[in-house]
């Protein structure tokens, strides 16, 4: 019940975090990074986007790295 109760509170943050200008299909909204994506992409100016865009670098740049390395795997680049 618990497991249940933060997936719900968590799938209820990523859509809050959704901008409310977007107009991206809401149901896809509990796909990775899809919230923080919309944000940057939504940002007023480019001072708020490249703000935006460090934070989400940082945040995520481990996940970042391990999709990248394994893009690479699959394509078999060098």
């Amino acid at each position: 019940m618990t497991a249940l109760l933060l997936n719900t509170t968590a799938r209820l943050r990523r859509r809050a975090d959704h901008h409310r200008r977007c107009d991206c299909d809401r149901d896809t909204l509990e796909t990775p990074w899809k919230a923080e994506m919309c944000q940057i992409l939504h940002a007023r100016n480019r001072a708020e986007k490249r703000t935006l865009l460090d934070e989400f670098l940082y945040t995520h740049e481990s996940e970042i790295a391990r999709v990248l390395k394994r893009a690479q795997h699959i394509s078999r680049l060098d």
